[in-house]
């Protein structure tokens, strides 16, 4: 058995356009849609364009009210989701970035503490590549106090992007 989804609003119009009971107007739906199908995609029916694109509007508007309770859904998440970075940029980086700064520089102090004793730092594990290593000295905390704010900057930066084209 096949079920079909048809929404309220349609049925109620077919209702209206037919003057056919529900049960009358799901066997008609039926035994159409079927016969379209059956005749492949181009059937007989001189309208048969508008009788498709009539389906396919249909189909769409479906899609569309189904896809409704999922794209809130996307919405919520995405934005509890900036919320959690602007929270993390806010509280969480910020005293990390601190901790590190002050190890690499107890790290650095300590190195130069060995040199002075005439003891090679490079020789003790685990070492570190300090031309390499990526790091931030001049982290100056979160440039976002809300989402709100974090939204705004990343409109502007697109809004700059497009007059520079």
């Amino acid at each position: 058995m096949t079920t079909t989804t048809v929404l309220a609003d349609d049925w109620a119009l077919l209702h209206s356009a037919t003057g056919l009971d529900d049960e009358a107007l799901a066997a008609e739906v039926a035994t159409r849609g079927a016969r379209h199908t059956d005749e492949g995609s181009h059937g007989s029916d001189p309208h048969d364009a508008f009788i498709h694109a009539a389906a396919a509007a249909a189909a769409y508007r479906l899609d569309i009210v189904a896809g409704r309770d999922r794209h809130r859904e996307a919405v919520e998440h995405g934005r509890a989701a900036n919320e959690r970075v602007v929270w993390l940029d806010r509280e969480v980086v910020p005293p990390l970035k601190e901790e590190a700064k002050a190890l690499r520089a107890e790290i650095r102090r300590l190195e130069t503490e060995l040199r002075s004793i005439d003891v090679d730092p490079s020789g003790i594990e685990p070492t570190i590549e300090w031309p390499t290593t990526l790091t931030v000295e001049d982290y100056g905390g979160s440039r976002y106090e809300t989402p709100a704010d974090r939204k705004r900057a990343v409109v502007s930066f697109f809004e700059r992007r497009d007059e520079d084209r």
